[in-house]
Formats: structure tokens, C-alpha cells, sequence
């Protein structure tokens, strides 16, 4: 390798030795010179042109070659990682000290060199990485492997001269060829796609191996990788997927899955989290997500905005002409990344990228993320275009800090096989469906993956396989799990049932004083095909029982469908279904509450119900639901109230007891829908794309002594909107109506909060049972700016603050009839507020909160807008809550 501050000098000389040298490479060395101690590799020269740069140098430098065939060279062989996430590091220089010799490591940072004398010293050097340098021997073959360690931002001495820096130039190319060479753009084309992702928990050191708790795991760690100078982790978790993916224009990728392979850690929702956290990404998009974070891309078609580019080195690359540039952040704490790339000089086409997330982004526990991407050129009908064969994304999580106990994720794609000419590629894209497929079946065994799999497993994953079956038997591992599984879900294994739940034992209201509770329901270890649980709790105070009992039975794990029966006879704080969104209106909201009347009812709800996933995003449940409601409102305890009284057909009185029977069926639409799957729960993490439900209720007058027949209708409509740079919001808009005379408890009560914690889907302003409605439509709306103001203030871009702001409104209103009928809930009875409709102006509310204080903390400071007259509800209020957002 040539260095240009050595060859500089006798540049004129040279050029006029060689006169078949092309013109551009006149303009290819200004670019260059532009930039301090760059280097030049000979291989962009053919050997003619090599040979006669060689002589001309020995002429003018009086340098004698001399021939060195018979002397004793040394081969030096290894692998180079990163100190921090034990990844290769690709691509380093390589170079002894005197800089007579150099080689440069491969894509997975594997190097060779030969040295013509021993005992000498090895300096490697790559961006973003501190050089290193270490001494070998006089052995004629070493071993040496290498752990560098990251270096920050700076650059060094960088010198550009007057007029526009070249790199600028050529980032507008790219930026401008964007749409040509993406993928996307390509006609069509089927590959095969291997992942892997490796969860390992790292900085494991003696106080972990010596720790008394941890005595019956020493085999394990005995096996914790060491190899080389690679500090130890412990492989915890380990899964393989294959796909078949076609590609047709201007349609959506199809991921046809082929094989799974599973082995570690069995917890759904961490998997699931970090799995979600590593999804696909493309060094193309605008913005790359990590953990549902963005981060400016140095591709962003606005990269010249985000970033300082730098032109370093230009040579062949797979073949190919190529140009070398560094990129850094301009703005320190912006969701930005630095590091490096090659871009090929005739398509403008990224070949190499390598980079990591700049330092300070705000985003929680993750100290580090590395990404890697690979192209290779492939020939098209009339053209060419660069595909990724390789991608790898790495996640340092460190919940408390860097040197303390962490875990790794390191999510390896692999692409294999790229076909562009079978016919057969747009008919198996448009026919095959990726949600057809049984995860369960597609579980292959040792001998399929032997001969799958595009790399072979690496000395870590395969030990995973291994030790998992080792501390699964470990007494002392079922005992951590239990311990572990209580925490989470609340209840306590025992063989083939489960007690609990440990968080409802206990619990106080003014209607009882003291709650006790105790419940017990069926595990999987009795069966995974049905679910029976049952509850029994007494009030202290009112001397009652209340009690209630679930059955439900798996008709299908996939698709999901399920059907069930359940009762329950409790004290609530609501009037809505167990069937309704739960707006929090449990016994536990009596607690930490403003100092408002409490109006509470006995609840009997029994219900029939049925409950099918559907491909592409749809579901739809059905439920026959009985209930009867029965406000506590006579017997004189002023702080739970409830003085409700229903009376059609100019009854004198009324009646304070509601039964009804009802039809419900909700159809629901989620494409793409992510979920925590339990083999009798379903948690929905969301989507991307628009959520609509559509519900419909029947009320069966005189079935089972059903007082009402009506029928009610709603649509809500709900959306995740990123607005990079500025965050992202979450808005829904919901409107109904209700056909029929009822009492306002069966129709849309809209929620209110009078507790001191803060509720996204509530009015925080609002009291309980303040505002009905008939007929109604409400929109709510927050905004997360995700820091971009706070991240740009001195100090306070230190603690990591995100802002919020949020805006609800509903307007509604009630039929004569209905209002008449309800006439005794609309006037001042015994010092309450009364019932009313947000008719006149829709009732507003809007607030401002700081978020993610101590990574869980939120703080709202919420204004209520109009309806003042409300002396009992506050203009004003704070509200906390926790909640955590990476």
C-alpha cells in the first residue's frame, strides 16, 4: 500500500512514466489531496502500470529491491473483535510499525499477514476504534486475536481546502440514485433469508461466578466463552429463522417462513420485545427504527443536514471502484449515527456500511447499537444492481450502568440464493400467505439446520443449545423461575394450579373498609387446552361475599380462537361491561383519589363468549352478556353515594336497579398486528397501520327479566403517527349512537378519572359519571417530542426529559325521551353533581407533562378547558404515572 504524503513529491515525475494513465484519476487525487494521510491501494492499477510506479520510485528515491524470496517470512493469523459486544470488527488496517507491510481484515474481521522478521509490533487501526498495537514473536506462525476498543467521535486533523468539500458532491449523487438503486426498484426476484438472534448476558466477573446464590450454576459458568482476549458473556437465548422471500415492483415483500429453531431464555415478553427491537432495517429509510426509536440514517435524503461527511480513500472494492467516506453528527445528542462506508463510484450504491449510534441519543438503557451491512452486484436483463447478502444489528442493554451486568442482542441476517429470472416468482408472491403457517410445524430438527444454515455456529451459540438443557434441571433454576413468575403475572405455581393473584389479597373502600380475596385457577401443567379459574373475597364492613369464576377453552392455537363462559358477582367503580375497554374503574382506583363523593354499585354479570383471529389483521368476538347494576346510593355514607333512579312512563319514583341482556359483537381490524402470545392470554403490542373497531349491542328485553330493548353502535379509529424529527402522537377518534329509551348507565358514560395517577384514555378533569351521551363523538390526541427541545438545553439535555402535550374533547348529546326518563339523575340531589350531555360546547381538556424522569416516571400538568361550573372537578390538576418508553 502506497501512502500519498510519501509519494506526493514525485507525483509529476511518475505521471509522465506512465502516460495510459487514466484522466480520472487526475481528478480522483485532488479529491484525495484534500484529505491528510489517506491512502491509496495498488490494486486499483493493473500490473503494467504497478510495475512502472515501482521503478519510478526506486529511480528517484535511490531505493535498491531487493530479493527476499529465500528469506524466512512469519504468518500472523487471527480475528479482530469488538471489546465491548465481542463483534467482528470488519475491515480493519492492519500494518507493522515501521509501515513496510499492511493487509486489511475481511467482513467478519478475520486478517492474515506475512512479516519478513519476528519479534517486531502489529498496529491495527479502524474508525471508530482506538488504535491498538501488539507485540509478536519470532514463531513462524502466531495466532493473534485483538479486542479494540471504541473510540469517541473525533475525527482528527482533517484539512479541507477552499471550494466545496467533495464529499457534499458525491452524497448529492448518492441521495439523487437513492430510488435507482433500492431494492425496491428492482422488477422482481425470490432469496433465501437466514437470521439468527443471540441474546447473551455480559460483564459477568467473579463477584457473579463466586456469588453463594449462584453456587449450583458454576458448570455453567466453567463454559462462559473466553476466547482470546474477548471478555466472558453468557449465551442465555439463541434463535434461527429461514424465509423464502419474493420480491414483485411496487408491492409488499413477501417472508414465506421455511424453519424456526428455538433454545434459551422462555419469556415471551422479553423475546418478543427484543425481537420487535430488531426487526428489519434498510440503510435507505430516511430513519432507521431501533426499539421503535428513529434514528437519522447518514442516507436520509436531508443527510447533509445531520451530518458532516468526509471523502477518505478510494480502491477496488469487490471488484469494483470505490469511494471510502467517514460521517459524523453536526449537533451532539440528536438520533444520529457515525462511522463509515464504501460507495461504488459508477452506481453510486452503498457496498459496505459500518456504523453505531452517536453518543448521548436519547434513548433508555441501551449504551451501544452497531450496524453492518454487505452488498454484492448482481446482473439484471440490461443492468446491474448492489443486494444485501449480509446485515447485522447489535444491542449493549445496560439497565443500571455500563460495567454493570447487562445482556447483548445481536440479530445476524444472512440473504442466499437471489434468483431474478423464474416465472414463477409473481404467482408464489401473489398466492402464498406468511400467516398460513403453524409456528409449531415449522420446528425442523439438527440434521435439516446442519445443511441450512449460511454460516456455521460460532463456538457461543452453539454451547447455548447445550447448557440450556443443563440449568433447566437445575433445582435451583425452577426455583428463580417460580420466584420470577410470581413477580410478573401475580400468582403462585403449584404443580397443576395457580394461586392468586398476590396483588388483589388485600384491598380498602368505604363500602367495605377491608377487602380479603383469594383466588385459584388451573395451570398448563393440568392442561394447555383449557383454562378454569375461580375467586372468592369478603367484605369486612358490609359483611358480604363477593365471588366470581372463569372458564374458557383453546379451539385453536392458530389461528387463535377461543370460546369461554365466566360470572362474577364484585363491587365495581363502573358501569361498562367487563366487554368495554377498562378505563381503570377497579376497586383499586379508590385508592390515592381526590376527595369527591365515591359512587360505587354491585355488579352480577354472567356472559357466553367466542373469540376468532382471522388472517390479514381482522377478528371478531361475539358475547351473550347478562348483567344487572345496583348503585349504592341509601345508605347514608356520604363519601359513596350514588342516588341513581331510572323512571319511564311518568313513574312517580323509579327504579335504582338496571337489568339487561345483551348481543355484543365487535369486529376489529389491526394489519400487522404484533402480539404476546400465553396459551390462554393474547397482549396486543400495537401496529403501525390504523387500528378500527367496529361494535355492535343488542339489548333482549325480557330475556332473563332484560327491563330494555335498544341497539348501539360505535367506530373508533386509532393511529401511531411518527412526525420525524419532532416525535410521534397517538390519536382516535370514536364516534356512537344508541336507538332506544335506557337508563344513562347503559349508555356512553364518558370516563372520568378521580384519582392522582394520569390515564391516556380517560379525561384526567373530568369526574366519574359526570357527562352522558346518546350519541357522541370524542378525539384524543398526545404528542411525544421525544427531548427534540430539551435535548438542545445545556444540562437539562443531560437527565434525558421528553415533553408531552395532549389535547381531548367529546360532544355529545341525549333524546328528550331519554332525558325525561332520566329526569331524577339530572337535577342536585343531596349535594352531588348532577348527570348532564356535553351539548352546548364539546367538554375540553389540555396539558403538558415531562416524561421518562428516571427512565419511568411521567408528570402531567393537565388544564380543564371548559364546564367550570363543576366545583368538585378541577380546573387544574397534576397527575403522575409510571410507565417506559426506551
Amino acid at each position: 500500500m502506497l501512502y500519498f504524503d510519501k509519494i506526493i513529491p514525485n507525483f509529476m515525475v511518475i505521471f509522465l512514466l506512465i502516460p495510459s494513465l487514466n484522466i480520472n484519476f487526475l481528478f480522483e487525487y485532488s479529491l484525495l489531496l484534500k484529505i491528510k494521510t489517506t491512502t491509496l491501494s495498488l490494486s486499483r492499477f493493473n500490473s503494467t502500470l504497478c510495475a512502472k510506479i515501482f521503478f519510478a520510485l526506486a529511480l528517484l528515491s535511490g531505493t535498491t529491491f531487493i530479493n527476499d524470496a529465500d528469506a524466512q517470512t512469519i504468518k500472523i493469523v487471527g480475528k479482530i473483535f469488538d471489546e465491548d459486544t465481542r463483534e467482528p470488527i470488519p475491515f480493519v488496517t492492519i500494518s507493522s510499525r515501521d509501515l513496510s507491510d499492511g493487509t486489511q481484515a475481511d467482513s467478519d474481521g478475520l486478517y492474515e499477514i506475512e512479516l519478513k522478521k519476528g519479534g517486531d509490533t502489529l498496529i491495527f487501526n479502524s474508525m471508530n476504534y482506538i488504535e491498538t498495537r501488539r507485540y509478536f514473536g519470532t514463531d513462524s506462525l502466531i495466532q493473534l486475536n485483538i479486542s479494540m476498543k471504541s473510540s469517541s467521535l473525533d475525527l482528527g486533523e482533517v484539512i479541507v481546502l477552499s471550494g466545496e468539500n467533495p464529499a457534499k458532491r458525491l452524497m448529492r449523487a448518492v441521495f439523487d440514485n437513492k430510488n435507482t438503486n433500492h431494492k425496491s426498484n428492482v422488477e422482481k426476484y425470490s432469496v433465501e433469508n437466514y437470521s439468527k438472534l443471540e441474546l447473551d448476558i455480559d460483564n459477568i466477573d467473579n463477584k457473579w461466578t463466586n456469588n453463594k446464590l449462584l453456587k449450583d450454576f458454576k458448570f455453567v459458568f466453567d463454559n462462559v466463552d473466553s476466547t482470546s482476549d474477548v471478555k466472558p458473556f453468557l449465551p442465555i437465548y439463541i434463535t434461527e429463522t429461514i424465509h423464502n422471500v419474493y420480491h414483485v415492483k411496487s408491492s409488499i415483500d413477501k417472508f414465506i417462513p421455511v424453519a424456526r429453531k428455538v433454545s434459551g431464555l422462555d419469556n415471551e415478553s422479553i423475546i418478543t420485545s427484543i425481537a420487535t427491537a430488531q426487526d428489519p432495517f434498510d440503510v435507505y429509510d430516511d430513519r432507521i427504527k431501533i426499539l421503535e426509536r428513529p434514528l437519522v440514517s447518514p442516507f436520509n435524503d436531508h443527510g447533509l443536514n445531520y451530518y458532516e461527511y468526509y471523502l477518505l480513500d478510494s480502491q477496488y472494492i469487490k471488484g469494483n471502484y470505490a469511494y471510502k467516506l467517514k460521517f459524523k453528527p453536526k449537533r451532539s445528542q440528536e438520533p444520529t449515527f457515525f462511522g463509515e462506508f464504501w460507495i461504488d463510484k459508477r452506481t453510486k450504491a452503498p457496498i459496505i456500511v459500518n456504523m453505531r449510534m452517536s453518543q448521548g441519543v436519547n434513548i433508555n438503557l441501551i449504551d451501544r447499537v452497531l450496524i453492518y451491512a454487505e452488498y454484492n452486484l448482481f446482473p439484471l436483463a440490461n443492468d446491474s444492481v448492489w443486494l444485501p447478502i449480509k446485515e447485522k444489528l447489535i444491542l449493549d442493554i445496560h439497565p443500571v450502568k455500563e460495567k454493570s451486568p447487562g445482556m447483548i442482542g445481536r440479530r445476524t441476517t444472512s440473504y442466499a440464493k437471489y434468483n431474478f429470472l423464474n416465472h414463477e416468482i409473481k404467482r408464489l408472491h401473489d398466492d402464498l400467505d406468511p400467516e398460513l403457517y403453524d409456528p409449531n410445524a415449522l420446528i425442523k430438527q439438527d440434521e435439516f439446520w446442519a445443511g441450512s444454515r449460511h454460516d456455521t455456529l460460532t463456538k457461543n451459540e452453539s454451547s447455548v443449545y447445550i447448557l440450556i438443557d443443563s440449568i433447566q434441571n437445575v433445582p435451583i433454576y425452577k426455583k428463580y423461575s417460580q420466584i420470577l413468575y410470581t413477580l410478573t403475572s401475580g400468582y403462585i405455581p403449584a404443580g397443576p394450579v395457580e394461586f392468586g393473584s398476590i396483588y388483589s389479597v388485600y384491598n380498602q373502600n368505604p363500602v367495605e373498609k377491608m377487602h380479603f380475596q383469594l383466588g385459584i385457577g388451573s395451570s398448563v401443567k393440568l392442561s394447555k387446552k383449557f383454562w378454569l379459574y375461580g375467586f372468592a373475597g369478603y367484605g369486612v364492613k358490609d359483611e358480604k361475599w363477593k365471588y366470581g369464576g372463569w372458564f374458557q377453552y383453546n379451539l385453536n392455537k392458530f389461528p387463535r380462537e377461543v370460546a369461554g363462559i365466566a360470572h362474577r358477582s364484585v363491587l365495581d367503580l363502573s358501569s361498562t361491561s367487563s366487554e368495554e375497554f377498562n378505563t381503570g374503574s377497579n376497586i383499586f382506583a379508590t385508592l390515592f383519589r381526590r376527595d369527591v363523593p365515591l359512587k360505587m354499585m354491585n355488579v352480577q354479570e354472567s356472559k357466553l363468549f367466542y373469540e376468532k383471529y382471522w388472517l390479514k389483521g381482522w377478528s371478531q368476538r361475539v358475547t351473550f352478556l347478562h348483567r344487572q347494576l345496583d348503585p349504592i346510593g341509601t345508605n347514608g355514607v356520604s363519601t359513596h353515594k350514588f342516588n341513581f333512579r331510572y323512571a319511564p312512563e311518568n313513574a312517580a319514583y323509579g327504579d335504582s336497579n338496571v337489568i339487561a341482556s345483551e348481543i355484543l359483537f365487535k369486529l376489529k381490524y389491526a394489519f400487522k398486528e404484533k402480539f404476546i402470545d400465553g396459551y390462554f392470554e393474547r397482549v396486543s403490542l400495537g401496529s403501525k397501520f390504523p387500528i378500527i373497531t367496529f361494535n355492535y349491542t343488542a339489548g333482549l328485553q325480557g330475556v332473563m327479566g332484560s327491563r330494555y330493548s335498544y341497539h348501539k353502535i360505535s367506530l373508533k379509529y386509532e393511529h401511531y403517527l411518527y412526525l420525524n424529527p419532532f416525535g410521534w402522537t397517538f390519536y382516535s377518534f370514536n364516534i356512537g349512537k344508541t336507538f332506544g329509551n335506557l337508563p344513562y348507565l347503559l349508555m356512553e358514560v364518558h370516563p372520568g378519572n378521580e384519582t392522582y395517577g394520569y390515564s391516556g384514555f380517560v379525561f384526567n378533569t373530568m369526574n366519574r359519571y359526570e357527562f352522558a351521551s346518546d350519541q357522541y363523538a370524542q378525539f384524543g390526541m398526545t404528542h411525544h417530542f421525544e427531548g427534540f427541545f430539551l435535548n438542545h438545553i445545556p444540562l437539562i439535555r443531560k437527565l434525558k426529559w421528553r415533553e408531552i402535550i395532549q389535547f381531548r374533547a367529546v360532544t355529545g348529546s341525549m333524546t328528550e325521551t331519554n332525558q325525561y326518563n332520566n329526569r331524577f339523575n339530572f337535577g342536585n340531589s343531596q349535594g352531588t353533581i348532577p348527570i348532564r350531555s356535553p351539548i352546548r360546547v364539546p367538554f375540553m381538556e389540555a396539558g403538558v407533562g415531562i416524561e421518562n424522569i428516571f427512565k419511568f416516571f411521567r408528570i402531567d400538568a393537565i388544564w380543564r378547558l371548559n364546564y367550570l361550573d363543576n366545583e368538585e372537578a378541577p380546573p387544574f390538576t397534576l397527575k403522575g404515572s409510571v410507565n417506559f418508553y426506551f
